[in-house]
């Protein structure tokens, strides 16, 4: 008898110890940064306080409150940052052969991700909401899903990603630096893509619009400026903003009185390193109209005048401001 039991106890350590050693081997992710209250769940079970030093498998789901983000590494480098009142589950770290895969599923929410080139090309890195997912190696992203109104937004940092729709009526489509695009559902079913670029068409003309974003080009860090490839044309915001009456259209010069609108008005269009990356990026695209918000469009060189206008801004930075009132500016 005793010898019996011997050998049972025998078998339930070695049991355990196996399983001990598999789930030391699953790949995990750890906490880099949790500035508010953040929970975890895996499966079905009641959600649990989420600490620092609370390690991350697969099939479980984390969410954080309106208190403050967090930051979440993998083993591989890749970084995630959930944003305030968003929820993940991460269906996979690996594959059968113990390579990153990293699969997360966003419910609700906003993340951004910032992705090792590392992953490409022994795994990849796929987010998913109910009508899209991004596949991405070695990039900059952000993806945020509104589960109350079925949409879901992609930004591209740096890199490029490829947006699959839910829906074969829908073509995948990549996305590269500084462009955004959002796919929906829509009440009647089927899903739509739209954004950066996005498909306007007319059989005789199709448009495509590319989503440019500009932080701080003109005024807040959320600013986005649009480019139209097909006409060449420049959707500028307020980059050119005119006080006073002016022109519908016209071939003049636009950049002295935009000048003077930041003169009187610092803030309207703050300069720094970031301005000139951006303009950058504006005189790539080689504009051949600026239709500007606070502005006539502008059917001259546009290529010119955009360099005119980085050039006078750095140029003006420091020149006194003028003492007279400024009145509303009008749009023609």
């Amino acid at each position: 008898m005793r010898m019996k039991r011997a050998v049972r106890v025998g078998v339930l350590v070695t049991v355990v110890g196996i399983a001990t050693a598999k789930a030391a081997e699953q790949a995990t992710a750890h906490i880099v940064a949790l500035e508010g209250k953040a929970s975890v769940r895996e499966g079905n079970k009641k959600w649990k306080p989420l600490t620092q030093d609370t390690l991350l498998r697969a099939e479980q789901a984390i969410r954080t409150d309106a208190s403050g983000p967090l930051v979440l590494q993998f083993a591989e480098g890749s970084r995630v940052k959930l944003r305030t009142d968003t929820e993940i589950e991460l269906a996979s770290l690996e594959n059968a052969h113990h390579e990153p895969f990293i699969q997360i599923q966003l419910v609700n929410g906003w993340m951004e991700a910032s992705v090792a080139k590392s992953t490409a090309p022994g795994g990849i890195f796929t987010v998913h909401t109910p009508v899209a997912s991004v596949i991405v190696e070695g990039t900059e992203f952000s993806v945020q899903h509104n589960a109350a109104g079925g949409l879901t937004t992609v930004a591209v940092r740096e890199g490029t990603v490829l947006v699959q729709p839910e829906s074969e009526s829908v073509q995948p489509f990549n996305l590269t630096d500084g462009e955004q695009s959002s796919v929906s559902l829509t009440e009647q079913g089927p899903i739509v893509a739209a954004g950066a670029p996005a498909d306007l068409s007319e059989p005789e003309l199709p448009h495509r619009l590319r989503f440019l974003m500009t932080p701080h080009v003109p005024h807040a860090w959320d600013a986005i400026l649009v480019f139209e490839e097909t006409t060449g044309t420049l959707f500028a915001s307020d980059l050119f903003t005119q006080f006073g009456k002016c022109a519908p259209t016209t071939t003049h010069d636009l950049v002295e009185r935009a000048v003077e609108t930041t003169r009187l008005l610092p803030s309207y269009l703050p300069l720094g390193p970031h301005t000139g990356q951006v303009f950058d990026r504006l005189e790539a695209l080689n504009p051949k109209v600026i239709a500007g918000h606070h502005a006539p469009t502008f059917t001259g060189s546009a290529l010119q005048a955009l360099r005119d206008l980085r050039q006078a801004l750095f140029t003006s930075a420091s020149a006194p401001i003028s003492q007279s009132p400024p009145t509303a500016p009008k749009a023609p």
